[in-house]
């Protein structure tokens, strides 16, 4: 509720239409969406970087890019999930 307030924060004032918060959720999801792409974007550069710098031909596994590793599957699960929410969302506004 409180994000949902910060970016509108006129629904004190006034209830929002029934189309209104269609098209509030719709561009709420697309926002989150590409939130959840520049995450994956940041860590693949992330990774790039690391590559580029020689830690990735190691034989053992490295601590940092175990790390970023991680950080980039849980970006990969947030950013399948807002797609499918946004996907989700446009299949419901185009059939009403």
């Amino acid at each position: 509720i409180t994000e949902d307030l910060k970016t509108s924060p006129w629904k004190l004032a006034r209830k929002p239409s029934s189309s209104e918060t269609r098209e509030i959720h719709l561009f709420n999801a697309a926002r989150l969406y590409v939130l959840a792409a520049e995450d994956v974007r940041s860590q693949i550069d992330d990774l790039d970087t690391l590559n580029r710098l020689g830690m990735l031909a190691k034989d053992e596994p490295d601590p940092v890019i175990e790390q970023v590793l991680a950080r980039l599957r849980e970006s990969l699960q947030e950013y399948e999930k807002r797609e499918q929410e946004l996907v989700r969302l446009m299949n419901e506004n185009r059939d009403q």
